[in-house]
């Protein structure tokens, strides 16, 4: 339900800018390179300890941008980013901050398989790979005063590997900038531990979350 609602939301707002161009996406082929940006929530699941623990975190938020080029009028090659970030703790039942975060970067292709002429134009999706890196940070603070707290932080990265996708659609809204909502996949597998931490195994062993996003893309030679 709450991607569903996300997604209606990112979708109307869409709709309300997209009648500036009439849903004409030429723009977008005949540009040479794309600089894109996008802000969204989801939720993750990461499993600890050897599958000991897993936990369902929710309401997280996640970040995107990703630098391409146009191969064709229907292809990109892209590089990108995308990170889950959720920081949650209950003061007053222990006096500290736990942040679990998840990071992917790589090489990535995106496909527009519709007519760049009509409503189809704006489909795309799109998938990639690379590096992985998760971490988790315990911060401790002051529970009197715990805006202006800066305690002391134990954090643990962890690297790996991942692979992910999502499928989006964008409207244009300039003849060169597109904005839209996008559903977002990522896995990622957790191959080595911390080793200065010191805990002796590996506290994360794979993670995955599901986000949907409001992004824009800047289409420029």
């Amino acid at each position: 339900m709450f991607v569903a609602r996300v997604l209606a939301i990112a979708t109307l707002f869409g709709l309300l800018a997209g009648p500036a161009v009439a849903l004409d996406t030429m723009g977008r082929q005949e540009q040479g390179w794309t600089l894109g940006l996008g802000f969204g929530m989801g939720r993750a699941h990461v499993a600890y300890l050897g599958g000991e623990v897993d936990e369902e975190l929710r309401e997280g938020v996640n970040t995107e941008w990703r630098l391409g080029k146009m191969l064709t009028p229907k292809l990109a090659l892209t590089f990108d980013y995308q990170g889950w970030m959720l920081e949650a703790g209950d003061l007053s039942q222990f006096p500290a901050r736990f942040r679990q975060g998840l990071q992917v970067w790589g090489p990535g292709f995106t496909w527009y398989p519709g007519n760049p002429q009509n409503a189809w134009g704006g489909m795309y999706f799109r998938l990639s790979g690379g590096f992985a890196l998760a971490n988790f940070a315990i911060t401790t603070v002051d529970v009197d005063n715990p805006l202006d707290s800066h305690g002391d932080q134990d954090r643990i990265d962890e690297w790996g590997w991942a692979i992910g996708g999502s499928a989006g659609y964008e409207f244009f809204v300039t003849d060169t900038v597109g904005i839209g909502p996008a559903l977002n996949f990522s896995y990622l597998s957790i191959q080595t531990e911390d080793e200065e931490f010191g805990l002796g195994e590996q506290l994360i062993d794979q993670g995955r979350w599901l986000t949907v996003t409001l992004l824009g893309t800047w289409y420029f030679f």
